[in-house]
């Protein structure tokens, strides 16, 4: 029997609002229009769509998917404890099972194990008429405080910058 993340309800609606704020801000997801459409505890949903920039030969790129399953991954485990520790990725298993043309795309993201270091998280694409596209498992890192307020002054530096 595999262990779960613990019960969404521990989780408050501000930490939420802020994982989703969060990953409006990231660049790549930008770039690669990823948006995020469902963040619960331990659950998450982004959604994408097939351009002809994210295609290789007429079919989306498999980095492609293999970035959105990453970050499915990643902020499924990210969501259990925000904004007390973070999360990056340590391993990344995808398989790719069918290819698409065109339309929307959508991962998501479970975190199925929250250790004391490790993260455990699968997830799963799937296009728009529910056909399963590829899946991925992750084992992230768990990143604590010390290093997150490394990375606010960061933020905050570039943002005096702008």
């Amino acid at each position: 029997m595999i262990a779960t993340c613990p019960p969404f309800d521990a989780i408050q609606e501000t930490s939420l609002r802020q994982i989703h704020d969060f990953a409006a801000r990231i660049p790549v997801l930008k770039t690669l229009g990823f948006r995020l459409t469902d963040v619960q505890r331990g659950f998450v949903v982004f959604e994408g769509h097939v351009t002809e920039g994210l295609t290789q030969n007429g079919v989306l790129h498999g980095g492609i998917l293999a970035a959105i399953l990453d970050t499915a991954c990643a902020a499924a485990a990210i969501s259990v404890d925000f904004p007390d520790s973070c999360a990056t990725t340590a391993g990344l298993q995808v398989s790719y099972l069918r290819s698409i043309k065109e339309g929307t795309f959508r991962a998501e993201g479970r975190c199925i194990k929250s250790g004391k270091n490790l993260l455990f998280s699968e997830a799963s694409v799937y296009d728009s008429s529910g056909e399963l596209l590829a899946t991925a498992s992750s084992q992230l890192m768990r990143i604590g405080p010390p290093a997150l307020q490394h990375i606010s002054i960061l933020a905050k530096i570039k943002e005096m910058e702008e």
